[in-house]
């Protein structure tokens, strides 16, 4: 049994039931392989379900920096619709800010092989939205050299989280067609009483 950071063993069963769907399924493949799985041992169409609700990062190192940098491999539609991003080729330092939490997280799990589970709320620094509070859980898998190469996340929400918040994420242009909104991307606390109940 793998720990999550970030939520205790009881706590689990309150977490959304997309991302306990995938969490049991990278469990499965980790108990099949006997660790942390690789990239190939996850096939997406056994989670076509929620595939929409999944990204997949690749783990680089920055020639010159030698900083770790992510890029988003695959993202399914619905971040698409959550964040107003094609994500899809993008690394993450040019949609969020190098201080952000996240990027920090993401760190620590490509470090340290962790689990990490959380509830933030996402906002963009110049669109008008209202912050969308959103689960996410993310996941190690190892590359073809046995290390951490990248990290499976799956991501959900649901209306009733976004109607507590006021947030509606359907009156906003979804594909940020609009110029004006391509701020960063920000992942904050989420407003007291926005957590999944199941």
């Amino acid at each position: 049994m793998f720990h999550i950071d970030g939520i205790t063993q009881s706590e689990t069963e309150t977490i959304h039931p997309i991302c306990a769907d995938v969490l049991h399924y990278w469990q499965q493949r980790a108990e099949d392989v006997g660790g942390i799985p690789k990239l190939t041992d996850i096939d997406l169409m056994q989670l076509w379900k929620h595939a929409s609700y999944i990204t997949i990062e690749d783990i680089e190192t920055d020639p010159t920096s030698a900083e770790m940098r992510f890029r988003w491999r695959y993202s399914g539609t619905m971040i698409h619709e959550l964040t107003g991003y094609e994500l899809t080729g993008r690394y993450m330092d040019e949609v969020f800010d190098a201080d952000d939490e996240d990027v920090d997280v993401h760190k620590r799990i490509a470090r340290d092989g962790i689990l990490h589970y959380w509830r933030r709320s996402l906002r963009n620094t110049v669109a008008d939205w209202a912050p969308i509070p959103y689960e996410r859980l993310s996941m190690p898998l190892k590359n073809d050299h046995g290390s951490i190469g990248h990290i499976l996340n799956i991501n959900a929400w649901s209306n009733e989280q976004l109607k507590e918040t006021g947030s509606d994420l359907y009156s906003r242009d979804p594909y940020n067609h609009n110029p004006a909104q391509v701020g960063m991307l920000v992942s904050c606390a989420c407003p007291p009483g926005s957590h999944h109940s199941p």
